[in-house]
């Protein structure tokens, strides 16, 4: 059985799930690779915003059917785990 708010992305029960985060709750080898290539980044003197830059391109590659902007939100989350600004 289909909801109504299935189909209706204004819907804030939809809007939710598109926050929800590939590797958080499915397994996915996105994960440490996007996590790889950040600090792979950073130890070679890479600049933060290089390395946020390679493992957003590292995340499309697993999966380009992402949004843009979900894919920024991903990324941010995962290799800064928690940290707060």
């Amino acid at each position: 059985m289909t909801d109504k708010h299935d189909q209706n992305p204004a819907c804030p029960a939809v809007a939710a799930m598109e926050i929800a985060l590939v590797g958080d709750t499915e397994p996915c080898v996105c994960k440490p690779a996007v996590l790889r290539a950040y600090d792979g980044m950073k130890r070679s003197g890479a600049s933060e915003q290089v390395a946020i830059d390679v493992a957003e391109r590292v995340l499309i590659h697993h999966h380009p059917e992402m949004p843009e902007n979900r894919i920024k939100i991903t990324v941010e989350r995962w290799v800064h785990r928690g940290e707060m600004h």
